[in-house]
């Protein structure tokens, strides 16, 4: 049984996202507010099983790797794309180990060295992250709404190079999300790749560094993100997706898992030199949307 987000006592009694509140969140995020408390959206997200799935899951087919490959051939700019199945470990990729920009899917990478901290050293979800925000209230608004304060913030306290360190330790081996020199100051981008994303996410799913309460707290928050312009719009009933975005100039980018009756799929979609936001969320929704019907027609 999935313990969500009430039940560690973090964040009771807390509603971050009232309708007179301002935060300051990333360009990503300023037009896509939550329209209900984002708790509200967390707990109903617990209702999800991330971990007991049914015993006849279905292995990859070619008709994934058919439909990535058809997607990539539209494309007039690198991308790089993979989808695992959690449950055997059968995965199809695309030019998945070119380095990406990494946006705002680096939040991911802070959120779990925080949790993974917090659970050698309980206090960094209680301390205060900012002048208005908690460590708790922080880790919410960076992954559900993607605020940059709240993510520079948390990831300057955990550390960049703990941070680093820690996703070396998982077996990522071209990400680096430390762009800062000896004085603090800003030196380059954030950079990962799809097959290192992959490899989080499915440490992140079924792994065993991060106890199963904070890896579903993560979870958690992830299906409860509030901006999902990259999401097809009809999924298929008795599917969920929980999902990170990623954009800066450019860089387009989607991760997270596919959630559907037969067996829980993560995902990673990497894309470069799109020519506006919307013309990328588009790009993505499309091929997502050809992912969906490739699992539903296999289910």
């Amino acid at each position: 049984m999935r313990l969500g987000l009430y039940s560690l006592g973090i964040f009771a009694g807390m509603s971050l996202l009232g309708a007179n509140m301002s935060i300051n969140s990333s360009p990503e995020s300023s037009s896509l507010l939550p329209t209900q408390p984002l708790l509200t959206a967390a707990a109903t997200a617990a209702d999800t099983d991330w971990v007991e799935t049914p015993l006849d899951r279905l292995p990859m087919t070619d008709d994934l790797q058919q439909t990535i490959d058809a997607w990539a051939l539209d494309q007039d700019a690198p991308i790089s794309v993979v989808v695992t199945s959690t449950s055997t470990g059968d995965s199809v990729a695309y030019n998945d180990q070119q380095t990406f920009v990494s946006a705002s899917l680096y939040k991911l990478y802070s959120a779990y060295e925080l949790l993974l901290q917090e659970q050698d050293a309980p206090g960094r979800l209680t301390t205060a992250a900012t002048i208005e925000y908690s460590g708790a209230e922080c880790l919410e608004l960076m992954i559900v709404v993607s605020n940059n304060l709240c993510a520079f913030n948390l990831g300057r306290s955990v550390g960049w190079q703990n941070t680093n360190q820690t996703l070396t330790s998982l077996g990522l081996t071209s990400t680096d999300v430390n762009n800062y020199n000896s004085d603090g100051e800003l030196v380059g981008d954030k950079y990962t790749t799809a097959a290192d994303m992959n490899i989080f996410l499915q440490e992140l799913h079924g792994g065993d560094s991060l106890s199963q309460e904070y890896r579903d707290l993560l979870l958690d928050l992830m299906l409860a993100q509030e901006l999902n312009d990259v999401l097809p719009q009809n999924i298929p009933e008795g599917t969920e997706i929980a999902h990170k975005t990623g954009d800066i100039e450019g860089f387009v980018h989607n991760a997270g898992y596919i959630i559907a009756p037969s067996d829980t799929y993560s995902y990673v979609i990497l894309t470069s030199d799109q020519p506006t936001l919307e013309a990328g969320n588009k790009n993505i929704q499309q091929l997502l949307a050809g992912l969906l019907e490739s699992i539903s027609v296999a289910q």
